[in-house]
């Protein structure tokens, strides 16, 4: 509302504040100011021209031509609701308005009906003041006479900025830049009281500067955060510097989180703590929803693991059995009997593997699986492993290749998940090589490292889908209609026991091509 403006308002403090920077308030009349009010007037030939500055509670008058008065309460003032708007603000008759006819100027002499005011505007964009005048008649102002009005303004301005430099205060530029820092400035002596701050330390502490002025820096903090904070202040005056986080407490009471940091400075004849503030409110709100992120995560996690775990458990046992009946009716039937019963002995071991997979997976993911290790040959386990599934892959007329070193490759491994390992990319190997093509698998030692490697010329892996082809469930085929059969189990529950083992898989890949599994493994001394 016009004259009753939020001096709680950011926008508002911040005003004050660069007003209250110039020292201009009750002050004695001064030249340069007096001829800028006398020209107003000139210009506009009326009776009263004002340089007027506007606080929080009053229009006070640094210059004045036809008018006694040095103020008026900011309530009613016209200049008041001049540096509420943007630009030049003119009224052509004052009486129009219920609000403007209670203005001092326009009930009491000189009756004012016209009015003409132009802000002053700091160099950092505040409107401080005005230069105006009141004319006893309604009239309009020509845009010319308005500029030459918007000129006098800039004259007001650059005498307002001479005489502060005039008065010695070089620390004008300083105060200008500390104000528009990002975070709390503060100056503390000695005695931990405050004795230079910035903008951004009145804002988010909510004080006056009057309440600010040698406050002690632990009012601000309550409990630990009080002691922790004095601790911080008489660690830069002992050692030269601290940093402290801690919740700064604000004028209402409510709190803010801070990073404080402070250095030891020399000031005026003794040493000072200079230090800066940043609020990390949006940090702490992040690592909270981070935390509890991780926190849902692990626990949906842990609930799937179970779920998995139990589940298997209560498909496996029955499954077991469909398996060994099945074996035995296709030993024992023939014909169609005997087709449907090798189907239901196939699907049932399928199955099965895909059971098992899943129950190692969770075992995997909740640390349950168990890993003795034992001191192992990684060339006689992989060529045990591909003996047992080459007639699988002689069955599609592919050429099984195995490349092992005279000498051992020995580490302390887990046989039960090194022979999972191999038997997992083996089959992977045959499944996605046509007939006809070639699988290599490779054994080899690398300065202390046992390597293992399966390439194949098979169908390859598409680059979009390689960054998630070690992901539980996930295959680069998917749904009802893929063309490979398969849980998306195999690749993850590798990649999990080659971690747990300390080792490192990779995969090089060309769709068309073929791929190529590296598995690394630490050929560790000594029993884990």
């Amino acid at each position: 509302m016009l004259g009753r403006p939020d001096t709680d308002s950011e926008a508002e403090r911040d005003r004050l504040r660069a007003l209250r920077r110039f020292q201009i308030l009750d002050t004695a009349p001064e030249p340069g100011f007096d001829r800028v009010a006398e020209l107003a007037a000139h210009l506009f030939d009326v009776s009263v021209a004002l340089v007027t500055f506007v606080d929080a509670h009053r229009q006070w008058h640094k210059a004045a031509v036809g008018t006694d008065r040095t103020e008026i309460p900011r309530e009613r003032s016209l200049c008041a609701a001049t540096i509420e708007t943007e630009g030049t603000n003119v009224v052509e008759d004052l009486s129009e308005s219920d609000w403007f006819a209670k203005n001092p100027f326009v009930e009491s002499p000189p009756h004012a009906r016209f009015y003409a005011g132009t802000p002053l505007v700091t160099p950092d964009g505040y409107p401080i003041g005005t230069v105006s005048v009141l004319g006893a008649e309604p009239r309009s102002a020509a845009p010319a006479l308005v500029r030459q009005l918007e000129h006098l303004g800039d004259i007001a301005m650059e005498t307002l900025l001479e005489r502060q430099y005039a008065l010695g205060d070089r620390d004008e530029l300083t105060q200008t830049v500390l104000d528009h820092l990002p975070g709390l400035f503060y100056v503390l002596d000695r005695d931990g009281r405050l004795r230079r701050w910035n903008a951004r330390f009145e804002r988010v502490s909510a004080y006056d500067p009057g309440e600010l002025a040698g406050r002690s820096a632990e009012d601000f903090f309550e409990g630990a955060d009080r002691t922790r904070v004095a601790e911080a202040m008489s660690r830069v005056f002992r050692n030269g510097s601290a940093t402290v986080e801690a919740d700064f407490v604000q004028r209402s009471g409510s709190t803010v989180p801070i990073l404080f940091t402070g250095v030891r400075t020399y000031l005026e004849g003794t040493f000072h703590l200079v230090g800066m503030g940043i609020d990390i409110s949006e940090q702490r709100r992040q690592a909270r929803a981070l935390r509890e992120a991780k926190e849902e995560a692990e626990e949906a996690s842990r609930i799937k693991s179970t779920m998995l775990k139990n589940l298997s458990h209560e498909i496996r046992t029955p499954l077991t059995s469909i398996i060994g009946f099945a074996r035995v009716l296709k030993e024992n039937l023939s014909g169609e009997d005997g087709r449907a019963a090798r189907l239901v002995h196939e699907a049932g071991k399928r199955l099965k593997g895909t059971v098992d997979s899943v129950l190692q997976l969770s075992k995997l993911e909740t640390g349950t699986q168990d890993l003795n290790r034992e001191r192992l040959d990684l060339g006689e386990v992989t060529g045990d492993v591909a003996e047992r599934l080459r007639p699988h892959a002689e069955s599609k007329e592919q050429r099984l290749r195995i490349e092992v070193p005279d000498a051992p490759v020995e580490g302390w491994w887990n046989e039960g998940a090194l022979r999972r390992i191999v038997e997992n990319l083996l089959e992977n190997a045959i499944k996605f090589t046509p007939e006809g093509g070639t699988i290599d698998l490779r054994v080899r030692q690398d300065h202390g490292t046992a390597v293992l490697e399966v390439e194949d010329t098979g169908v390859g892996i598409g680059e979009e889908a390689l960054p998630h082809i070690f992901d539980a469930f996930k295959q680069e085929s998917e749904g009802l209609t893929r063309e490979y059969e398969g849980s998306g189990l195999g690749l993850a529950n590798v990649k999990e026991l080659t971690e747990l083992m300390g080792g490192t898989i990779e995969v090089d890949s060309e769709k068309g091509e073929g791929t190529r599994f590296t598995v690394s493994l630490p050929l560790d001394t000594s029993s884990a």
